[in-house]
């Protein structure tokens, strides 16, 4: 966390028994070691926060990216229902020629009984 090797601790120590005392000395590391727990567990519960804040973020893009594609087949329904004339026949009414608009139209006709092929061989 904040790179310090053995040695520069050491020269703290010395500084701070120096500083404080021996006598004070045990009772200022316990405090430190307390401190930094303190600083430990709010990084920790702040970095699980920012990750759940992301983790929404995440969801509500992709939400906006489902309600966009919605939103374009929404008009792509509505330019197609505007390209349909309202009096067009429905599926079952006769069309031009007698036929049914569903029914492919055929192209030619081949008969089972004589069995010639489609290409006008024998």
């Amino acid at each position: 966390m904040f790179d310090i090797g053995f040695s520069e601790i050491l020269i703290i120590s010395v500084v701070a028994i120096l500083v404080v005392g021996p006598k004070e000395f045990p009772a200022l590391v316990r405090t430190f070691g307390r401190w930094m727990g303190k600083a430990r567990s709010v990084a920790g519960e702040m970095k699980n926060e920012f990750q759940r804040e992301l983790a929404k973020t995440e969801e509500l893009t992709r939400k906006i990216e489902r309600e966009s594609e919605i939103a374009e087949l929404h008009k792509v329904i509505d330019e197609t229902k505007a390209t349909i004339p309202i009096n067009a026949p429905m599926g079952g009414a006769p069309a031009a020629g007698g036929e049914k608009s569903g029914a492919p139209a055929s192209s030619g006709s081949i008969s089972s009984s004589t069995g010639s092929k489609p290409d006008g061989g024998a």
